[in-house]
């Protein structure tokens, strides 16, 4: 785990479709945010499938440890921790009923995880090899 490379845009075994899959990622995000600003349920709900599903076959496309630790530590567990966390604040402040805790988990998981697979990933693929070449890394410090 701390022996693995945080560049997951390094040796991309197949450039093209990876960034075709993110630029459909990016417009689902778009699609998912209006949809979540119309109230359009059913719509938001095929956004996330469609984000699982591109997250997965870019693994598919690009299977490396890498890839597979961002999206396990990248995408899913924050997305996870911020839903408990931030639901469980609103319903001790008294802002949301304690019945709807797990339906407000599921929401707001979903949401970051939409948004979190559309933006991050780019981030990472695109700035990571940039960021590598600055004073700012720190080989094997943290990965």
């Amino acid at each position: 785990l701390t022996k693995t490379d945080v560049d997951i845009g390094k040796d991309l075994k197949r450039p093209k479709p990876l960034y075709i899959l993110l630029g459909i990622l990016v417009i689902n995000l778009i699609i998912a945010a209006i949809a979540t600003a119309l109230g359009l349920t059913e719509i938001w709900i095929t956004a996330l499938i469609i984000a699982i599903v591109l997250i997965v076959c870019m693994y598919i496309i690009n299977p490396s440890r890498p890839w597979l630790l961002f999206v396990i530590f990248g995408i899913v567990l924050p997305s996870l921790i911020s839903a408990l966390i931030g639901v469980g604040i609103l319903v001790l402040a008294g802002f949301a009923p304690a019945e709807g805790y797990w339906i407000g988990v599921i929401g707001w998981f979903a949401g970051d995880l939409i948004v979190l697979s559309a933006i991050a990933t780019p981030m990472m693929i695109v700035l990571t090899t940039k960021i590598k070449k600055t004073s700012i890394f720190v080989e094997n410090w943290f990965a």
